[in-house]
């Protein structure tokens, strides 16, 4: 046997590609499905594109919208409650318990705008009973028991303006900015801005 040299493996230089983190960093888009991979340009071998970030610049100018804030002294009427389970067994999805009812008849009664409801263990989303518009964070799960959940109930219209304008639900942006089994933050964005933190008071049992 007679061996042929055929010169030098540069082995320092495939290392560094091997080990490269541009090379570990696209390669999620090798597995992504055919239709998010023809958004690409087409690559042969399967190779795997690595786009770098653009340095070109637009030079735009943007003019700058006048803003003008106040402070202004407004009617509003709160109040916390804890549910104890707003959640009546049988009542499935988002359909309104009859505890859901009374509660509404009666923070209605009272003229309440918006109440902080802390146990409600409901689910998770947005439902409506018959005054009110009311944000759910949803419950904690343990074992075969639903615990916590907070709600937010806001009445329609919320507040009054000191000119008399009803602001509701119609006049501004409502998100939902924070939420788990323990606390919940709103955000309402328009005529007015206000954040409303509805949240679990601490307890020895909880």
């Amino acid at each position: 046997m007679t061996g042929v040299a055929v010169g030098a493996v540069p082995w320092r230089v495939l290392n560094q590609i091997a080990c490269s983190p541009s090379t570990v960093t696209w390669e999620w888009l090798r597995s992504e499905k055919d239709s998010y991979r023809q958004t690409m340009p087409a690559l042969h071998g399967n190779a795997v594109w690595q786009p770098s970030p653009s340095v070109k610049q637009i030079g735009a100018c943007i003019p700058k919208m006048p803003t003008s804030q106040q402070q202004v002294t407004l009617s509003l009427k709160v109040a916390t409650y804890n549910g104890l389970a707003l959640n009546d067994e049988g009542v499935s999805g988002f359909s309104t318990s009859a505890r859901t009812t009374r509660l509404d008849m009666q923070f209605h009664r009272e003229q309440i705008a918006l109440i902080g409801i802390q146990e409600a263990r409901t689910m998770e989303g947005c439902r409506v009973s018959d005054n009110y518009k009311i944000y759910s964070s949803g419950f904690r799960q343990c074992g075969n028991s639903k615990n916590f959940g907070c709600e937010l109930w806001q009445t329609l219209p919320f507040c009054t303006m000191p000119d008399g304008r009803k602001i509701g639900q119609h006049n501004c942006k409502i998100t939902i900015t924070g939420q788990d089994p323990k606390i919940m933050v709103v955000y309402f964005e328009g005529p007015l801005s206000l954040q409303v933190v509805v949240a679990h008071a601490p307890c020895v049992s909880a």
